[in-house]
């Protein structure tokens, strides 16, 4: 496949201009627009024409889906009109086409309105597949705002990490450290049932990540210790005396101590339940401590101990 040529070669030595977000592309600027930058972004070809109903319709979701890479990716466009010339090198049929280059190679491409989170799955495919970066700028700036949002709900100021988290989201929807940051956040601010009602509206492609399991852990002993707070011990702790086999009670007693920070206690208690009858409750008892495991992490000292220790009863 033959690609068009600039009207000269000074395009290939001359320095090149800063990328914008979108930009009219014809023959004499296309090795410019889009070969050149396509070596280190993935460079995406909107074809349209100003009659096209359906070119209007994509061109949103398109701007801001690539807005969204922080400069990974770069939106270019073609009026197939004032470049038929274009447009049949590449065998454009239809309009709207979409293509995308990186590399100085055609990689990819689809024809017709496709939904915005089929497009979003698309570039976010073709980035992570090209290794395609986000400009040095963009990237230094996104990631001093998550440093700082970080940092600020390390230091309980979990209000303006909140407000950072928010901020960045609205431009980077899709940005995972961000998101975690924001659920973190709420939860910080006793908003646990908000927390959960985000995360259970969250993107596919953000919901499936791995990285969701011990945020999603740490939002269920939340709601269920905002429940135990309203349960005192002492009664547990009569019915345990009373005997000494009642797993409920020991149970209920392990969700008061988790409200009350008292996280030792809480495993403690459920590592003696499984002691006993680590079946009970199609083992209720161990599936809540691998969530204290999930929310604390797997490298804190506490889930290292308590590994040991559910390491000796399970295999003794």
């Amino acid at each position: 496949m033959s690609l068009p040529s600039p009207d000269t070669d000074d395009t290939k030595s001359s320095p090149q201009p800063e990328a914008k977000p979108s930009c009219d592309v014809t023959a004499s600027n296309f090795m410019q627009e889009v070969m050149d930058p396509s070596q280190t972004q993935l460079v995406i070809i909107e074809f349209w024409a100003p009659w096209c109903a359906p070119c209007k319709q994509l061109a949103p979701s398109l701007e801001t889906i690539v807005s969204e890479t922080g400069g990974a990716a770069k939106l270019t466009k073609i009026d197939i009109d004032k470049n038929p010339q274009i447009a049949e090198q590449l065998h454009v049929q239809s309009v709207p086409t979409v293509f995308a280059f990186f590399d100085r190679q055609l990689i990819d491409g689809f024809m017709g309105v496709l939904p915005e989170s089929q497009i979003r799955e698309w570039i976010d495919g073709l980035i992570t597949k090209t290794g395609a970066k986000a400009t040095n700028e963009q990237r230094e700036k996104l990631e001093e705002a998550l440093a700082h949002a970080n940092n600020c709900l390390e230091t309980d100021a979990a209000s303006t990490a909140l407000s950072i988290f928010s901020a960045i989201l609205e431009k980077h929807p899709n940005n995972l450290e961000a998101f975690i940051g924001l659920l973190h956040s709420l939860i910080s601010l006793g908003e646990t049932q908000k927390a959960a009602d985000i995360l259970s509206k969250a993107p596919a492609d953000i919901i499936k990540n791995k990285k969701l399991i011990p945020i999603q852990a740490s939002i269920d002993l939340a709601l269920e210790a905002a429940k135990a707070q309203e349960t005192p011990t002492e009664p547990l702790l009569a019915r345990l005396s009373a005997n000494e086999n009642d797993h409920q009670a020991r149970f209920d007693l392990a969700l008061a101590y988790y409200a009350q920070n008292d996280i030792e206690s809480a495993i403690n208690a459920l590592l003696d339940i499984i002691k006993r009858d680590r079946k009970w409750q199609n083992e209720a008892a161990r599936t809540q401590l691998v969530k204290i495991f999930e929310a604390l992490g797997h490298m804190h000292p506490q889930t290292i101990e308590a590994r040991k220790k559910l390491s000796t009863i399970l295999f003794s």
